[in-house]
């Protein structure tokens, strides 16, 4: 099938609609080497890895992070709708970008001064209902 290049080198997007709800990210033996061998790939919350991986393969996380995963929506363009996925024992938006606690919140760190956040709202029968992305709401939509 072929992948379509996003703006980060290692990031690409199937044009399927089976697959095309994250971004396929591979991850090099050496990050900063851009022609290091590939060694793992991600995709949402799926994560597999090759024979020259060298890292760790099992990732702990509290266990409060089960009931954020999900599909969330809200109305506004600008907004619009998210994933919450957990990748390699780091909650993840959209499966690429890393959220980070502080204190009830988590910050989003795609980039180092990112100022967005994140709150989760109640959880009912293991499941939030509600975020708020940076003033926004969102909602959680029943379907994955």
């Amino acid at each position: 099938m072929p992948l379509e290049r996003l703006a980060d080198a290692d990031r690409f997007v199937a044009r399927h609609p089976a697959l095309g709800r994250f971004a396929f990210a591979f991850g090099r033996k050496d990050p900063e080497a851009p022609e290091s061998a590939v060694v793992e790939v991600t995709h949402g919350g799926d994560w597999y890895r090759n024979a020259r991986y060298a890292g760790p393969d099992e990732f702990d996380y509290p266990e409060a992070w089960d009931a954020y995963v999900g599909h969330y929506h809200n109305e506004n363009p600008w907004v619009w709708s998210f994933r919450v996925v957990v990748l390699k024992g780091r909650l993840m938006l959209d499966g690429t970008i890393p959220l980070e606690a502080d204190g009830d919140l988590f910050r989003l760190r795609d980039t180092p001064f990112n100022a967005e956040w994140i709150r989760f709202g109640e959880v009912v029968n293991g499941k939030c209902m509600r975020i708020r992305l940076s003033g926004s709401d969102l909602w959680r939509v029943a379907a994955p």
